[in-house]
């Protein structure tokens, strides 16, 4: 066990310690005294009428050497315990680290306090025996001699003193190993009251900010400018240097709303700047404060996400269209060569009717798999913009003709009779006649898939304002039990209709392919009656 954990060992280096100490403050004391008297650098025997040699002590005068080397080996011997004492305080057998016992447990000022108060009460008391003289009649009829007396007792009151630091010392080299020194003491738990105090009503002042609306915070802050100044008024009663406060701070309001104004003119310049989809546009904030920092975070916060978004709409649709482009070209390899070898088969002499029957319906599927992969393909590229679009003048009434008339053999087929409806002068928009030609394709197509036999068809061209409508009606062959944005989608298609020819792409390809060209399509269901419609920009005659 180390020594500077065995308690015998400190109680021990205590009592040596005193001891000792009693000793050095002692021998100082005789020395200072024979110092005093003037005797102490004399040379041979002390004249017979000295003090102390009618008293028969003139062996201290003697000893005057012997008494100044023990008392500097005392005072090195009571530095060495005195550093001993500080090095095992805290430290308890069995215990690795420092701990804290009674004394230790006592706030270090009101400790320090009760320390200097004790230690001052007894100098006191021995300081009025020594020098006044009030000294207990026991000790003066024993001992006559007053200086020796004199020097005792202040070497009594002066070990009472050194005791008292040295237990301060050592309870302060143990709060040290602690970790307690400060945190241990009344001024440091007031203090920390006070500041929980402070945060408590900061934090409260804060919520209730937070939860005011921005009208009572200024109601507020204006209320206790206006008290302010009510009171300056008030108790300088209008006087120079209240004038010029005055002034003062009315200038300091003054530029700070005019340092709001500006900042809500940045928060109005990032809303204008987001609400036109410019989402790289970053509001300054690092010099608000308060609600307008929050405000222009939110809006920076928002320009993130929309950009976030937008990125990952764009990466999604990417991807989309790579994989539908690879799957589309890997299937039309393969079904080439299908509709080859189905080709060949049909020109061989068939073996049965059967087989004639199968060969049929393996070319009616591989081409129906053909325009469906087409589809597909055509769909994709049109939803994401990978098409060349050339706009151009067109006649939107020859065009629409010119369609009707490749369709009349299949509307006679599909017993369906063709209207045609046009303002009698051409009507020229903005478009691609290609890409204007596969949408009234796709419209004419599905008109003679799913339209009732028996009916018209009507498509018509008319001016409306500065547009050109292009609408085909058609009444359908089965129930619409389907909304008009449902039957938009990619792959739809009435119930009735799922087991005929067709992909359910036309009207999804119709539109992408519209808006592409600056147009605008839609359709209307009411009832059994199905309308598309189609808007563009009309461009005057030259």
């Amino acid at each position: 066990m180390k020594l500077t954990h065995s308690l015998g060992v400190k109680i021990t280096a205590i009592f040596l310690f005193a001891l000792l100490s009693f000793a050095v403050i002692a021998g100082v004391g005789l020395i200072v005294m024979m110092l005093g008297q003037g005797y102490y650098w004399a040379e041979g025997e002390l004249p017979a009428d000295t003090a102390l040699n009618a008293q028969g002590e003139a062996l201290l005068y003697r000893q005057r050497t012997a008494i100044f080397v023990l008392t500097v080996l005392g005072f090195l011997t009571c530095s060495a315990l005195f550093l001993f004492l500080l090095c095992s305080a805290g430290h308890r057998a069995g215990r690795e680290e420092a701990v804290l016992n009674l004394q230790d447990r006592i706030p270090l000022d009101l400790y320090a306090l009760a320390a200097f108060f004790l230690g001052a009460l007894v100098v006191s008391a021995i300081w009025d025996m020594a020098v006044w003289g009030r000294m207990p009649s026991l000790l003066v009829e024993g001992f006559n001699n007053p200086y020796l007396m004199t020097w005792l007792l202040l070497a009594l009151g002066v070990e009472s003193v050194v005791l008292i630091v040295l237990a301060f010392c050592m309870t302060l080299a143990t709060r040290i190993k602690t970790g307690t020194l400060w945190r241990n003491t009344v001024i440091y738990r007031v203090l920390r009251l006070g500041w929980r105090a402070l945060c408590w009503m900061g934090r409260g002042i804060r919520t209730l900010c937070r939860n005011m609306s921005l009208i009572w915070q200024t109601i507020l802050i204006y209320s206790a400018y206006a008290l302010v100044m009510l009171l300056v008024c008030r108790e300088t009663y209008y006087s120079p240097m209240a004038t010029l406060f005055w002034m003062g701070v009315n200038m300091t309001v003054l530029l700070a709303v005019c340092f709001v104004t500006l900042q809500l003119s940045r928060l109005r310049e990032g809303a204008r700047r987001l609400a036109e989809g410019d989402l790289s546009y970053h509001v300054p904030t690092e010099h608000m404060f308060f609600e307008l920092k929050r405000h222009g975070e939110n809006l920076n916060s928002i320009g993130a996400g929309m950009t976030r978004a937008v990125e990952e709409r764009i990466k999604s649709e990417r991807l989309k269209t790579e994989l539908i482009t690879n799957v589309s070209h890997d299937i039309k390899t393969p079904l080439t060569s299908i509709l080859n070898y189905v080709d060949l088969l049909k020109k061989e002499p068939a073996a049965s009717e059967t087989a004639s029957e199968y060969i049929a319906v393996l070319d009616r599927q591989a081409r129906r798999l053909k325009k469906l992969t087409e589809d597909v393909l055509e769909a994709s590229k049109a939803a994401t913009g990978n098409i060349k679009v050339e706009l151009g003048r067109t006649d939107a009434v020859e065009l629409l003709g010119q369609c009707l008339a490749e369709y009349v053999e299949r509307f006679q087929t599909a017993n369906l009779t063709a209207v045609m409806q046009t303002p009698g002068e051409p009507a020229f928009i903005l478009a691609d006649g290609r890409l204007l030609w596969r949408v009234f394709d796709n419209l004419l197509g599905n008109i003679a898939k799913y339209a009732q036999p028996g009916t018209r068809v009507y498509a018509g061209v008319t001016r409306e304002g500065k547009e050109v409508v292009i609408a085909l009606k058609n009444i359908s062959r089965d129930a619409l039990n389907i909304s008009e944005e449902e039957l938009m989608e990619r792959f739809v298609r009435g119930d009735s209709a799922r087991t005929s020819e067709g992909s359910g792409l036309g009207l999804s390809i119709a539109r992408s392919l519209t808006e592409l060209q600056g147009g605008h399509f839609g359709i209307s269901i009411d009832c059994d009656l199905f309308k598309a419609e189609l808007r563009f920009a009309a461009v005057e005659e030259t």
